[in-house]
């Protein structure tokens, strides 16, 4: 991104107008993520979760990495970088990018509390969604009635990508995203942009109760034409209620509890406060979220840490 800035001050007197504008304004709005990704206030480990994820879909280069922003307002959402943005850096300046950029954002109050923060799967599905325009072709797979105006079809489209995405996160952290729906979205109804928080809230049940579902099926047929991997749980939620009863880490086991884990955490909490017992009968209920939350952080800081030693000894062994 800097070497874009460098190249656009340079030759700012050979650039047409547009094209400079066009170029510093995405290298602002990406600059925006990638400095937030870099603080030391960033999840990082739900982050790592993200990056775990993005795995399952992109198998071939470009590699991808995901960058945050915190917003100061209640509300979670994902900002692309457009393909056309790469293709003109390159055409006109002669920059290549080996990484394409990924950026969520996520309310700054929720930075560490990772079981507040399953919602930013769904923001990565929109992120899949746009590459590989999942919900533009559930659009067109559909039969629709001959008075459907494009209002109507934009609409359509609009509530394609939000179930997508909700099916998307709902793959990796099961009811956890239902639950935020409920809390972040309670009782909204239908809009432009997005269908009824309940509509929402059904699909997900439908798709993790293994019931037929319309939507579901829509999806997976998209999916299917694009050459992707269908809509599957591919999480699990561990048992930790022994190590969090004892306020100590869990230890994960493999990748699926990674993702499986904040779904996990989000039934400890929801069970938990409000009835504390044990080790937890003194800590009030403002204390035992926090500690919870962090609890969960650091089960996934050390895992984090085993793969990394892992991946190292490895990589000795084989040198």
């Amino acid at each position: 991104m800097r070497q874009i800035i460098a190249q656009v001050q340079e030759k700012i007197d050979e650039l047409a107008p547009e094209i400079t504008r066009e170029l510093t304004m995405q290298v602002w709005a990406a600059s925006r993520y990638l400095s937030g990704s870099v603080s030391r206030e960033i999840p990082y480990e739900v982050v790592y979760g993200l990056d775990l994820a993005l795995t399952d879909w992109v198998t071939s280069p470009p590699k991808y990495i995901v960058t945050t922003a915190f917003l100061a307002e209640m509300n979670y959402h994902f900002e692309g970088v457009p393909e056309q943005f790469y293709d003109l850096a390159e055409r006109t300046l002669g920059v290549r990018f080996n990484h394409r950029v990924v950026q969520v954002a996520l309310p700054q109050l929720y930075k560490h509390q990772p079981l507040n923060n399953s919602l930013l799967y769904h923001e990565l599905g929109h992120f899949v969604d746009q590459q590989h325009g999942i919900s533009k072709l559930m659009l067109m797979m559909s039969t629709f009635d001959p008075n459907t105006t494009m209002s109507d079809l934009k609409i359509a489209l609009s509530h394609n990508a939000e179930y997508f995405a909700d099916l998307f996160a709902a793959c990796y952290v099961g009811d956890a995203v239902a639950v935020m729906l409920g809390s972040m979205a309670p009782n909204y109804g239908d809009s432009e942009t997005h269908p009824a928080t309940q509509k929402r809230i059904s699909v997900v049940q439908d798709f993790l109760g293994d019931k037929d579902n319309l939507m579901v099926q829509s999806c997976n047929k998209a999916l299917a034409v694009q050459g992707l991997p269908l809509l599957s749980k591919r999480f699990k939620s561990p048992d930790i209620a022994s190590c969090f009863d004892n306020v100590r880490p869990y230890q994960i086991q493999s990748k699926e509890e990674v993702h499986g884990l904040l779904l996990a955490g989000q039934r400890y909490l929801v069970q938990s406060v409000g009835n504390l017992t044990g080790l937890w009968a003194n800590v009030s209920e403002g204390d035992a979220i926090r500690m919870i939350n962090d609890l969960v952080e650091k089960s996934l800081r050390n895992w984090m840490v085993r793969e990394m030693w892992q991946h190292d000894r490895t990589s000795q062994n084989g040198a």
